[in-house]
């Protein structure tokens, strides 16, 4: 019968996301971008003075010091491009995991919840063991999309023990 009004307001800056009949996401990243895709109805997505209404299967964002974007499909897929060392095998137990995915995801780099700036760029440090590791990379969009990579790693950090023979010695 009565009806209610669902509100989130983001920490940091002024951007809200209400609905009264629709189901939406938001995301943000700690650093003033935030991003809304509703899924079903309608989402008013206001920053900066601006109001957007955002229907369901569209997406809309609001960069640092920014009014929110025209509200855009929703991709059916979501980018995500992952920058690795060129060789598999390394004596490094620091890897730097660096990409992009769309502005606004939630991204995970070996489980653990990583920062993407306004742009959707990330760059991450991760320290593995020694041995075998698969580094396993996950985003999930606004639009509730997802998208994975993942990549082997073989971590050797300790020298081998070896003993050289010289033909010289008595």
């Amino acid at each position: 019968g009565d009806r209610h009004t669902f509100e989130v307001k983001a920490t940091q800056g002024d951007a809200v996301a209400r609905t009264d009949a629709g189901t939406f996401t938001i995301s943000h990243n700690g650093a003033g971008t935030v991003a809304v895709g509703a899924q079903e109805g309608e989402v008013e997505f206001l920053g900066r003075g601006k109001v957007v209404i955002v229907r369901a299967g569209q997406g809309s964002i609001i960069r640092p010091g920014e009014a929110p974007s025209d509200p855009a499909p929703l991709p059916a897929s979501l980018l995500l491009k992952v920058a690795l060392p060129a060789s598999t095998s390394t004596n490094r137990p620091r890897i730097i995991v660096s990409g992009q995915v769309a502005p606004g995801s939630h991204l995970t780099v070996a489980g653990r919840a990583a920062a993407v700036d306004a742009a959707g760029n990330f760059k991450v440090p991760v320290l593995l063991q020694d041995g075998k590791h698969t580094l396993q990379v996950k985003a999930l969009g606004v639009g509730a999309q997802t998208a994975e990579s993942n990549h082997a790693f073989d971590v050797k950090t300790r020298m081998r023990k070896t003993t050289i023979k010289s033909p010289f010695a008595p």
